[in-house]
């Protein structure tokens, strides 16, 4: 555990995803007990994390809305933006908003300035269950749609989930629709039978692992988030298992060997299927949510994401 926990924090000061990855699979040899765990441990040191010292173009404010809802603001200084992304954070419902996604809406910024970003700091385990969080989620959508004329979700692994979930619920209830939304490995299935959950099990590098004794998080198999729900596949609960007609226009990216890969291949099929327009990216040898290392490949894929998403904002 001690030398997983070494080389794993070695991410930190990783910047290319090449070597990242060779560390990755390093970790994944030597330590095949319970990732939860490590999870565990990151959010451990993210509380004890120094105050965000962000760059000088930079401006950041922390938000409190409708008296429980936490946001933060991050947007470049003194440009005003009509077009907001609203990010929801990745973490398998336990991990905490942190330092490393203010650093990725920084380098965002750096990359288009035309968005302000607004992340949600959403209630999550060990405290706080299902809906708490997705309710959370919702306010602050309430709010990114009475400021920006334009407004895009964006959303990473359990942070997909908050996405996915609120539009599926908002067309039921006929609510006001993000204008397009961003996807990157999204965590879909709770109910953990989607096919990639044991086909995967051996090529992911971050949550799988090729050990023949290797057992998947308990995050993965029976999130303790929604432990009071009882049907793992309702829509809201497991998304994939969702009607998407009405979805908004949707940019998914995921790992060909993730074992969240059906949780997107799945839905590009729904999104098909219901003539959604969407654009399905995949990459090979890479990991999970790779982007948080504002890596070179990161700098390429967030290309493509802007790209999609500046054609919405100018109506192209």
């Amino acid at each position: 555990m001690k030398k997983y926990l070494l080389l794993l924090s070695m991410l930190t000061f990783v910047g290319c995803s090449t070597l990242t990855t060779s560390i990755l699979k390093t970790t994944n040899f030597l330590y095949r007990g319970e990732k939860t765990n490590l999870v565990n441990f990151g959010r451990a040191v993210s509380s004890y994390e120094p105050k965000w010292n962000h760059l000088d173009f930079i401006y950041h404010e922390k938000i409190l809305y409708d008296g429980n809802t936490k946001l933060e603001l991050i947007k470049k200084k003194d440009k005003v933006n009509d077009s907001v992304i609203y990010y929801a954070h990745g973490g398998a419902f336990l991990y905490p908003l942190s330092n490393y996604y203010r650093d990725l809406a920084e380098f965002m910024i750096g990359l288009n300035d035309n968005y302000d970003i607004v992340f949600v700091d959403y209630r999550q385990l060990p405290y706080s269950f299902y809906p708490s969080g997705h309710d959370d989620y919702e306010s602050g959508l309430d709010y990114v749609f009475s400021k920006y004329k334009n407004v895009y979700t964006m959303g990473d692994s359990a942070g997909g989930h908050l996405i996915v979930s609120s539009i599926l619920k908002r067309i039921g209830e006929k609510k006001k629709l993000p204008h397009a939304t961003v996807l990157l490995s999204p965590f879909l299935d709770i109910s953990y039978t989607v096919p990639s959950r044991k086909e995967n099990i051996k090529t992911d590098l971050l949550i799988g692992s090729a050990a023949s004794d290797y057992k998947p998080s308990k995050l993965l198999v029976d999130n303790e988030y929604f432990k009071y729900e009882k049907d793992k596949k309702h829509p809201y609960i497991s998304p994939v298992f969702g009607n998407f007609k009405g979805f908004p226009p949707t940019y998914i990216e995921v790992n060909n060997g993730e074992l969240l890969f059906d949780d997107s291949y799945i839905m590009k099929q729904k999104l098909d299927k219901e003539k959604i327009e969407n654009r399905f990216v995949t990459v090979d040898g890479l990991f999970h949510v790779y982007h948080i290392l504002k890596s070179e490949e990161a700098k390429t894929s967030f290309k493509g994401i802007f790209e999609f998403l500046d054609k919405k904002r100018l109506g192209r």
